[in-house]
This record gives C-alpha cells, structure tokens and sequence, in this order.
C-alpha cells in the first residue's frame, strides 16, 4: 500500500516536467514507477495499446454514434435529437440520440477542462487582447483535418497520435519514470504494429459492449479471465478531495499569490470563486483548479 505525499511530491513533479504539464495521473505513474524500480531498471509500459488497438472509452462512443448514424436516416435525425434531449438521463441512447447530427469527431474534444466561454471568464481582458482571435479548439481541428481520408475513428485515432499521445501520454511516463530513476519502453510503439494495425478495420478493433477486441480476442488466452476480461481502469486519484483537503492550503496560496495577480492572466474573482465552490463542496472544478495549480506552480519556478 502506498500512501502518496501529495503536498510534497507535487513541487518535485513540476520541477521535473519542467512545463506546464497537467495530467493528474503523473503521480500514481511516478509511484508505481518508484515501486518498479526497487526491482529492476527497465521497465515495458502498454502506452499506445489504447490508441492502436482503440481502447478508450470515446472511441466506443464515436462507434455508438456513427452506428445510430448509419441506420438512422437523414431527414429522421433532427426528430431522433429532439426525443434523445428529453430522454431520462439515466437512458443509455440519450447521450448518442442528442447529438445524433453532429459528426463523429465530437467525441475527440472529451476531456478539455475549460470550454471557450469559461476560458472567457477566466482571462483577464489583458490576456483575451493578447489572445485575439486564437481558439485552443482550432489546433485539435487542423490535426483532424489532415486525416481526413480516414474513417471515423481513424481520424479520431489519428488526432490522439498526432496530439494526446506524445504531448501527454509519453511525456507524463518518460519524466515520472525518469524521476524514479527507472527506464521504461513502449514496445506497442512499434512502427509495424501502427502501419498493420492502421489496415485494420474500425469494426474488428470495437463493438457496442467492449474495446481493443481483435487485441482481446488474439491474447486473451494467454492471459487469466480476470485480467484480461477486467474493464478499462486508468490511474485515477481522489482529486477532488484532495483539492478540497490535503491540497486546499497549497492551491490556495499559489492561485492567490502576489505574483500570480502580478502576471495578470486569470481573473483573481474567478479563480476564488471556484475555489470557494470546490472546496465547500457547491461545485466540482477539480480538473479546472488543478490545471490552474500546475500551471501556476510552473511558472513562479520557471516565468517568475
């Protein structure tokens, strides 16, 4: 059982990643990667399974969406959205029916923490002029475009190749390995498996009810049932609570600096309002206030 220091590690991780880096799971990557290396000194990590073999959830729900696309025709899917909007939430072809026009790509923009009109509150009007017309959206966009010959979910594939694998993914286990002192490898990596995997069609990688299933279906008996029939578990960490607990003291001071008013980025109302809702349990901004935290705490160490 490892209990995690939070408050102490976290400086330590920033100085590491040495830029703006906000992937809450670097510190359970560092933990394991510190347990690994009491016994070896290389390690071989299954990054990139997800993206190759289509193991992450919004791919499965891209292939839902493009499935209820296909057998729903054009001139019934403005009613189709209209009935999927005032389903019961708990309805599981609510979320697919209610953007059922929409194209498949939506599925690649799961997981921004701050959409266009929140980043609008947030920045300073200092900040939004030296913005100008930039959207964050519009980098994910070109991405997508120059795999527009794929099918949908090898453009949203592609999008995550091209953008969230090695700016997130091999970024967070390279330095938090590196960290521990530890040598990891990615053999899925790999430019044949990429090249073989990418003839693949989209239906032998998902189904309705499951992922990665040409990569189940080859390994799966080499493995034990409850191991390979598991579901899909990532290195989550109780960050809500511990934004409202062990790291409410240290996100506080940071977000309220001097320096950080000094900078002038964020609104200083803003930020203590989400704060204030996080920690009194009004709001959950989790994923918001610890981008903000990790950022801040790069910068007063790297920008001044």
């Amino acid at each position: 059982m490892v209990r995690p220091d939070v408050v102490a590690i976290l400086p330590k991780l920033i100085h590491q990643y040495d830029e703006p880096f906000a992937d809450s799971s670097m510190i359970p990557t560092y933990y394991v990667s510190q347990a690994a290396r009491q016994h070896v000194t290389v390690a071989l990590s299954g990054d990139a399974g997800d993206e190759v073999f289509g193991g992450y959830h919004r791919y499965l729900y891209a292939y839902r969406h493009q499935l209820l696309q296909r057998y729903i025709p054009h001139p019934l899917r403005s009613p189709a959205e209209s009935m999927g909007r005032v389903m019961p939430k708990f309805t599981k072809l609510r979320p697919y029916l209610s953007v059922v026009n929409e194209p498949t790509d939506r599925w690649h923009d799961l997981g921004g923490f701050f959409t266009s009109d929140r980043r609008a509150e947030l920045y300073t009007p200092d900040a939004l002029h030296q913005l100008g017309d930039y959207q964050a959206e519009q980098v994910k966009q070109v991405i997508l475009q120059q795999g527009h010959e794929l099918d949908w979910l090898g453009r949203i594939q592609y999008g995550d190749v091209r953008g969230y694998m090695p700016g997130d993914i091999l970024v967070k286990v390279d330095r938090a390995s590196m960290l521990a002192s530890l040598e990891v490898r990615s053999p899925l990596l790999d430019h044949e498996v990429f090249e073989f995997m990418a003839r693949v069609p989209s239906h032998y990688k998902l189904a309705w009810g499951g992922t990665k299933i040409i990569l189940k279906k080859a390994l799966g008996n080499l493995l034990p049932p409850q191991i390979h029939q598991r579901g899909k578990k990532g290195f989550e960490i109780p960050l809500k609570e511990w934004l409202a607990g062990p790291l409410n003291g240290l996100m506080r001071d940071a977000l309220t600096s001097e320096k950080a008013r000094h900078r002038g980025l964020f609104n200083p109302i803003v930020i203590s309002r989400l704060m204030d809702e996080h920690t009194s349990g009004a709001g959950d901004h989790r994923e918001r206030l610890w981008a903000l935290l990790c950022f801040e705490l790069w910068a007063q160490e790297y920008a001044a």
